[in-house]
């Protein structure tokens, strides 16, 4: 069986504190698109489950374009069940929203639920205030069953849950993707960048194929958005040279920083024709953007 492991998508993020208003909007609408993207890679290869661990959206404000388009994804492809386990920032607004819940998207709640695919077995809850001090001792887990657990928080909260019969634990909450002492306790990270603070890490879905009991094969998809976000640094010789950047998408969303000690004269206007997105600056910047006093 083959399934997507996401997490943390952040529909209807603001996206502002980086970004324009207008560049927010575009974002927006591309983390969206993300959300199809995933769904339709899914229907070309063949997985059959999706696992979102939590934040699918951001606020309780769930905006018409973002509930509207998970609703009509999830319809549209009764083949795939969507395993939705809220997070921290997810509400009720969605679902309460929804005339009737899909077949094909299912639940959890505070206390473990399980679906069951033959041998395999997918557990999941969602965590409170209420329950963090027996979700551990209350997990009950077949031990010929292929098991993979879904969760959404810190795992050092939760206890040694590594050494329980799990075969994938399915994190959300991290944004950096990264595995928790084996490769098979993952936390998946975001599908795309949400600020410069995420500029470096390299984005994508997780892939996860289920063999026999214990062999599970691991592979990272990037769903490469219209634009990234990276930060770039040098002089302004050196950032506004073509050989710099003719191999990169001047496109990008880009934080700037100029490494020059001396004033550039209308730089800020000479940088955004080669890079029109470029919306942040550092220090160096900031400092070397000052235009010289009258």
């Amino acid at each position: 069986m083959k399934i997507i492991h996401c997490a943390d998508l952040h529909l209807d993020s603001q996206m502002t504190a980086n970004l324009t208003k207008e560049q927010a909007r575009e974002r927006k609408r591309e983390i969206i698109r993300t959300f199809t993207r995933m769904v339709e890679y899914a229907e070309k290869t063949g997985v059959r489950l999706i696992m979102i661990s939590g934040d699918l959206f951001d606020t309780r404000n769930v905006s018409a374009l973002a509930r509207n388009t998970v609703r009509d994804m999830i319809c549209t492809h009764p083949q795939i069940d969507f395993l939705y386990l809220r997070g921290n920032h997810d509400s009720d607004n969605f679902l309460s929203k929804l005339e009737e819940v899909p077949d094909n998207l299912l639940l959890f709640s505070d206390t473990w639920t399980a679906y069951r695919y033959g041998n395999i077995v997918i557990s999941g809850i969602e965590l409170s205030e209420n329950n963090r001090a027996t979700v551990y001792n209350s997990l009950v887990l077949g031990h010929e069953d292929f098991n993979i657990v879904m969760m959404h928080g810190q795992i050092d909260r939760f206890g040694s849950f590594a050494g329980r019969n799990i075969d994938y634990l399915a994190l959300g909450h991290i944004h950096s993707p990264q595995a928790v002492g084996r490769d098979q306790v993952r936390y998946c990270g975001t599908p795309l960048k949400y600020s410069f603070s995420e500029a470096g890490q390299e984005k994508s879905i997780t892939v996860v194929e289920l063999k026999e009991k214990g062999n599970v094969e691991i592979s990272a998809v990037p769903l490469h958005p219209l634009r990234d976000m990276r930060k770039i640094r040098g002089s302004y010789m050196e950032v506004t040279a073509k050989s710099f950047y003719e191999n990169g998408n001047c496109e990008d969303y880009l934080h700037v920083t100029l490494t020059d000690e001396e004033d550039i004269l209308d730089g800020l206007q000479k940088l955004r024709v080669i890079y029109p997105n470029m919306t942040t600056a550092g220090p160096g910047k900031i400092r070397s953007l000052r235009q010289p006093r009258q």
